[in-house]
């Protein structure tokens, strides 16, 4: 005679004693362990949840009592309905009850609570993604996330104090007009050493294959190994300033080169062209890019002064 097989007895599913959480399973302490919205309205500090889920796998081994606590709705009702109706309503603090049961976990609360302050400070959604790359970078670094200064410009005056590089903020200066009458107009302009040394100390300076000099001895004369005018250094001009300018052997010619760019001003592409400069000792090669120019003044649109006057 064959022996019967035991039936398997159910497991009895457990709810969630969160009123806005419609989670039913079998391991209760697991869920308000992982659920931190749940968690908070139960007013379970973070340990005491994690200790609920422990090693065991069954809860009928956990005993909490969770008449201790005060249980509460942390749901939260928007004050202005027609924000809430308009297409670009703000996220509520607790999401819709279908999420509860449909896997709503801590990182989509903090996904969640991000979009919502972006939405807040009518910051556009694009900076997501940087703002998230900027969390996992603070995190890889064991950032502390207690910040000393909370404002911008106590941040830079400390950057300021700590670099040594306040000059290098741009200034207002009055420049008089030769005009009748005479009149004077606000120029933004920079500490012409300063910005010309931060050229000098970039990394660009590191590697001498990026620079017109002679390999053998870089502080002496420059001469052209081709005999040719093969840079900029190789002109007449170069030669003429050294031999006036450089008298002893340890003076060094570092010629600089200006640029400016009009051409925004004729397209009405902006009111303001910047004057630009470089040193001639980097090759054409660096000097073609952007980041090897510091500015040096911010040249305003005379023809805007004038149409005003007429």
């Amino acid at each position: 005679m064959s022996r019967q097989p035991a039936k398997r007895q159910k497991t009895a599913l457990l709810s969630c004693p969160n009123p806005v959480c419609k989670w039913k399973g079998i391991y209760l302490s697991k869920h308000i362990a992982q659920s931190i919205h749940c968690s908070l309205s139960l007013d379970i500090s973070l340990p005491a949840a994690i200790n609920l889920a422990d090693d065991s796998d069954n809860d009928s081994s956990v005993s909490f009592d969770f008449d201790k606590h005060s249980f509460h709705d942390s749901t939260q009702v928007s004050a202005n309905s027609a924000d809430d109706n308009s297409a670009g309503s703000r996220i509520d603090e607790v999401p819709p009850d279908g999420l509860f049961s449909n896997g709503y976990h801590n990182d989509l609360y903090i996904e969640t609570k991000l979009l919502k302050l972006l939405n807040d400070k009518k910051v556009h959604f694009s900076l997501f993604k940087e703002i998230v790359d900027w969390g996992k970078e603070a995190s890889f670094l064991n950032y502390s996330f207690n910040p000393q200064r909370l404002h911008r410009h106590s941040q830079i005056r400390f950057l300021e104090a700590l670099i040594g590089e306040k000059a290098a903020r741009p200034k207002q200066v009055t420049v008089p007009l030769t005009d009748d009458p005479p009149r004077t107009i606000a120029v933004t302009s920079y500490d012409f050493c300063t910005q010309y040394l931060s050229i000098l100390k970039s990394d660009v300076f590191r590697d001498i294959n990026n620079l017109d000099v002679n390999p053998e001895s870089p502080f002496s004369k420059f001469k052209s190994s081709t005999g040719r005018i093969d840079c900029i250094n190789a002109g007449s001009w170069y030669a003429r300033a050294y031999r006036k300018r450089c008298v002893t052997a340890d003076d060094l010619l570092a010629p600089v080169i200006f640029t400016f760019d009009e051409s925004v001003l004729y397209n009405q592409q902006a009111t303001v062209a910047p004057l630009k400069m470089t040193s001639s000792l980097l090759n054409q090669a660096e000097r073609n890019k952007d980041s090897n120019w510091r500015p040096l003044c911010l040249i305003n649109d005379l023809l805007i002064f004038f149409f005003r006057r007429n």
